[in-house]
């Protein structure tokens, strides 16, 4: 395993940590309104700020995991398209289709 693949999971790691601390605590008021756009089953997984925080590093952390070791930037338009939207991490992301209710 390359370097940044081993970074990478380890971002995963440490941001679905703070996912799950944020999902069983009260936490801090939500920086988006998740209640508003998304459907509620969506909106049960980010209920709180630092559950938000650990989503979004659980994300970030897809680029080192998934890019390619030998500098070629071919995965990049796979990155950016969504292609790499996993099913333990990606329901949120159903929230931002446009006008869309389940």
């Amino acid at each position: 395993m390359t370097k940044a693949k081993s970074i990478g999971w380890g971002i995963y790691v440490a941001g679905f940590v703070i996912w799950l601390f944020g999902y069983l605590s009260t936490g801090h008021a939500a920086a988006f309104d998740w209640d508003g756009a998304a459907p509620s089953w969506i909106s049960r997984f980010v209920p709180n700020l630092e559950a938000e925080f650990g989503l979004a590093l659980m994300f970030a952390s897809m680029i080192p995991i998934y890019w390619r070791a030998d500098g070629s930037d071919r995965n990049a338009g796979y990155i950016a398209g969504g292609g790499l939207i996993k099913i333990s991490e990606g329901l949120p992301w159903l929230a931002y289709l446009p006008s869309r209710r389940f």
